[in-house]
Parts: C-alpha cells; structure tokens; sequence
C-alpha cells in the first residue's frame, strides 16, 4: 500500500503548554509534510476554529471547565483512596476522552491511511476504527515510570494501574507502537502485552525550524558576563526531569 494520507493526533498543535510529547508530533508533523505526504493534525485537549493557515488542523479539545471539575474530584477521589500520593494518570486519561470521541467524525472524513497517536491519555481508547487505517501508538509516556520515583513526591499505585490498564486496554486497537529511544522500548515491553512490532525511531526534528528559531543569550537578563559558564538542564524545570537538583547543580 503506498501511504499518502497521514493523521497526526496530538495534545495541541502546535505545541505550548503540550511540552515533549506534542513538540515531537509538531516536529513529525513537518518533517512528513516535506516529504509530501497529505498530513494533518487532529488534537484532543484544545479546541477552537482554525486561524488563518490552519486549514491542516483539526481542533476538539474538551471544555475548561469539565477539565477542572475532573481533575478536582480525581484529586478527592485519590485522596481517599491513597492519602499522601500523587494521582493524576487516570485523570489525565478522563480529560482526554471528550476530545478523542470529538475527533471521530472529522478523521473519518479525512481517511488517513495512517493515524499516528500518542500513548499519553490512551486517545486511542475512544478513536473508531477507519477501514484502511494503520494505527500507531507513539509510547513516550508510560505511567508505570512514576511508581516509585526517588526524591519526588510517592505517586499513586492505585491511579499507576488503572492507566497502565486502560493503556492495554487501548493496544488492542493498535497495530504497531514505535518507542522514542530504546530505553522507552525496554519500559514498554516490561510493562504491556503485545503482539505487534514495537520499533525504535528517535524523534525527528525539521532542521528548518530548528534554524528559524533566534538564539538568545539569558547572561545579562541575570547579570553575568559575557563569558559566564552556562549549564543547561533540558526540562529542569520539571519535578520528574531533575528541578529539585538545578539549585545543587
């Protein structure tokens, strides 16, 4: 089968607040679309009409309002169940349903031939099936890897395993799964049942956009030199990527 048509489901698009997971389907999103393939982007957590230019994406994001009424009686709920942990995968899985169903009809009508999906909120769980469609669940997330982290707040194992089940649940309609690197193939396999191939392709990155981004030097917005050294922690700012060690570094 030659491939043409490809759907790419994300979070947002492109990304802003999505963080890793939708700058990588933003970057996928360019790199296929160079190459000429018909791609277009369908989200699940923002919503409004396309801007001008926009005519490639689909929105159907969920309501704000749902969105922080969920998480509120997730976070009542967690706390009776597992007081003192952190709980938010099942939750996350909640929210993200409203706009996975929303996007059903407009995928339909686009018929990708291939529909490239993310495994955080398990969207796939509440996409239809399209005959002809190849389905592929990217596995950037995984909730196990929040059990038991150290030096952070102890995470939920109630709300750890009922993600992991609905994120089974929804390999079930998948029929490939690519991992990011190969350490996120080894926490797939030790996790999910799976039949299908699982993949390692490193995220691609459209070297074009990379150069239209202007550099910028923070030393004198924080009063060094010129030539002060600078140590950069990708996603420092993040309690599960290494915040608590930024000051020690």
């Amino acid at each position: 089968m030659t491939v043409r048509r490809i759907a790419i489901v994300s979070d947002s698009f492109p990304p802003g607040w999505g963080g890793g997971i939708t700058s990588a389907h933003y970057q996928l999103f360019r790199v296929l679309r160079k190459k000429g393939f018909d791609v277009r982007a369908f989200t699940f957590f923002d919503d409004g009409p396309a801007a001008d230019g926009e005519a490639d994406i689909v929105r159907r994001g969920p309501p704000r309002g749902a969105v922080r009424l969920v998480r509120r009686l997730a976070n009542l709920v967690f706390r009776l169940i597992d007081p003192g942990r952190a709980a938010y995968q099942v939750a996350d899985i909640v929210v993200r349903a409203w706009g996975a169903w929303r996007l059903n009809t407009a995928l339909a009508r686009f018929a990708p031939q291939v529909l490239v999906c993310p495994d955080h909120g398990s969207p796939a769980l509440f996409l239809r099936p399209i005959a002809g469609c190849r389905r592929v669940l990217v596995a950037h997330h995984n909730p196990s890897r929040f059990a038991d982290l150290p030096f952070i707040e102890p995470h939920s194992a109630t709300d750890v395993r009922l993600a992991v089940a609905a994120e089974q649940r929804t390999l079930g309609r998948i029929d490939k799964v690519i991992a990011p690197s190969h350490y996120m193939k080894r926490i797939f396999e030790r996790t999910y049942s799976f039949d299908g191939p699982v993949e390692v392709i490193p995220n691609l990155i459209d070297p074009d956009f990379l150069d239209s981004v202007a550099s910028h030097d923070p030393r004198g917005l924080l009063g060094l030199p010129p030539g002060a050294p600078l140590v950069y922690v990708p996603g420092g700012g993040n309690k599960f990527k290494g915040a608590g060690f930024v000051p020690d570094i």
